[in-house]
C-alpha cells in the first residue's frame, strides 16, 4: 500500500503543476528528503494530512485512491484536479445509478430528464 500511496502522491503533485522543489518547500523540508520519500519511502499521517491540505484533496484519497470513493476530476481553469466530495456533496448509492442512467442518453433525453425532475419538485 505504501507504493501506491507514493505514486498517488506524485500523481496529484504533478497533476497540481508542483515540482518535488515546491512541495518540500511548503512542507518544510529538504527536495532530498521530499524526493526519497516519494519514491520509496514513508510518509507519516501528519505529512499525508499536509499534502492533501497543499493539493487539497481528501488524504483518504490519497491513502486509498479516487475508485474507492467513486470521485473524478473536474477542471479548473483549464486545469484537471480531483474531485473531492465536501460533507454537503453526498452521493448516494441510488444517486449514483441515477447518473449512470443518465450518461447513457442522447443530450435531448437528458434535458426531458431535467424537465421532469423540475416538474417533480413543484409539486
Amino acid at each position: 500500500m505504501e507504493y501506491e500511496v507514493n505514486k498517488r502522491i506524485r500523481q496529484y503533485r504533478s497533476a497540481a503543476d508542483m515540482s518535488q522543489a515546491d512541495m518540500a518547500d511548503k512542507l518544510g523540508i529538504k527536495r532530498s528528503t521530499y524526493a526519497r520519500r516519494e519514491s520509496k519511502g514513508k510518509f507519516d499521517s501528519e505529512t499525508i494530512m499536509k499534502i492533501s491540505e497543499i493539493l487539497k484533496i481528501s488524504p483518504m484519497i490519497l491513502l486509498y485512491g479516487e475508485n474507492e470513493f467513486n470521485v473524478g476530476v473536474t477542471v479548473h481553469d483549464g486545469k484537471k484536479t480531483p474531485f473531492e466530495p465536501t460533507d454537503d456533496f453526498v452521493i448516494t448509492t441510488k444517486e449514483r445509478k441515477l447518473l449512470s442512467s443518465i450518461r447513457t442518453l442522447a443530450p435531448g433525453e437528458i434535458e426531458k430528464v431535467i424537465q421532469y425532475i423540475n416538474d417533480l419538485k413543484k409539486r
